[in-house]
């Protein structure tokens, strides 16, 4: 099932990685939006300015991005706002038309999100003993980053926009609401770095697609990235 439901078109929020802006999904929106679709791009970043937990800000923010939608909306979310996806989906309860991973985490059944240790130590590494960590894209060796953006000129939007995001970000559990389960889901895998979570999907039944991309393809090839969430 792709973004059609009989004669409705499905409306799209997108939700970008806490670690990038929303800039990230403005070449998807613009195609969707060519198309005749109704598009949103939730902007995350003023979470990062809350004193408590940030995720539950992240999942407000994403929700009213989406409330203007008309239904039903698909929901689609990349990378580590794979962790948020589920609580939004349930934030948003039947106007949801399907809960989309693009390249993302893919958080338990049930329970609770959690970085493993290795990553929440790697984060405290690159911090530095700062409470914010580098701009996303500083994380990288400088080839590394042209291979996932070989666009110099998209780089720099990108970075136009990145946040810096809290040390503790990575040391919060995320849950994972029951009421998620209830949703179509679909994920789509765009670089080999997500091969577990494709995987993971798959023994859950989910439907799943292949793109040969880069992670960062929703900006570099938005119209294949469009194309498969379509599909």
């Amino acid at each position: 099932m792709g973004l059609h439901t009989g004669d409705v078109t499905r409306s799209l929020l997108l939700i970008p990685s806490p670690v990038l802006g929303p800039s990230c999904w403005e070449p998807v929106a613009t195609l969707a939006r060519q198309q005749g679709r109704e598009v949103a791009i939730a902007d995350l970043r003023p979470a990062l300015e809350t004193d408590g937990p940030l995720w539950p800000e992240m999942v407000r923010l994403a929700r009213a991005a989406g409330r203007s939608l008309p239904s039903p909306v698909d929901v689609a979310a990349h990378s580590g706002a794979g962790a948020l996806l589920p609580g939004v989906g349930a934030a948003m309860g039947g106007s949801v038309g399907r809960l989309v991973f693009v390249d993302a985490i893919l958080p338990p059944p049930g329970g609770a999100h959690r970085y493993p240790d290795h990553v929440r130590e790697r984060a405290l590494e690159m911090a530095a003993g700062n409470d914010l960590l580098p701009s996303w894209l500083d994380w990288w060796p400088a080839e590394t980053v042209r291979r996932m953006i070989p666009d110099v000129s998209i780089e720099a939007r990108l970075r136009e926009d990145i946040p810096r995001i809290p040390v503790r970000w990575w040391e919060e559990d995320v849950p994972v609401p029951i009421a998620w389960a209830e949703h179509e889901h679909l994920y789509i895998r765009l670089s080999a770095a997500y091969d577990q979570e494709l995987e993971r999907a798959r023994e859950l039944g989910w439907r799943t697609l292949e793109v040969d991309s880069t992670h960062m393809g929703i900006v570099i090839e938005p119209e294949i990235v469009l194309e498969t969430m379509t599909a």
